[in-house]
């Protein structure tokens, strides 16, 4: 990552087995003139239903800025199965989107974990989000 002082750091790369996890691809980018539209599949590897799963989204600005935050969710995933959603970010483009962040997941519902019991973090915890070659992505 290259810092505001122009050094560099490592990035602490996501861990986390994607065999065991709710795995969320990046599968198509629309690019429109002021606005960026995005499909995503999630895919469960947890080895029990997916009831719910909200994941938020951060985009950054090329100046680092984040520009919009936005959720999507997904709904009753059998093991083994996926689900597709769409999510457009209006007001900037994919090309002036310099990166994607899954920030949270403040709601799930899947296996043991309810709004009940749900400890902070737990559902993200959860998620593997894969590299896009399309926009750059992390957890």
């Amino acid at each position: 990552v290259l810092k505001s002082d122009n050094t560099w750091v490592f990035a602490n790369l996501e861990s986390g087995d994607p065999a065991n996890s709710a795995v969320l691809t990046v599968t198509r980018i629309w690019e429109m003139e002021d606005a960026c539209k995005l499909q995503f599949r999630l895919k469960n590897n947890l080895g029990y239903r997916i009831s719910a799963l909200v994941p938020r989204l951060a985009v950054q600005n090329k100046d680092g800025i984040v520009y919009d935050t936005k959720s999507i969710s997904f709904a009753s995933i059998k093991p083994t199965d996926s689900q597709y959603t769409e999510v457009q970010f209006s007001g900037i483009g994919c090309h002036s989107i310099s990166h994607m962040k899954v920030t949270e997941a403040p709601r799930c519902r899947m296996g043991k974990i309810d709004q009940w019991n749900e400890a902070e973090g737990e559902c993200l915890s959860h998620i593997v989000v894969e590299p896009s070659q399309e926009i750059n992505i992390s957890k």
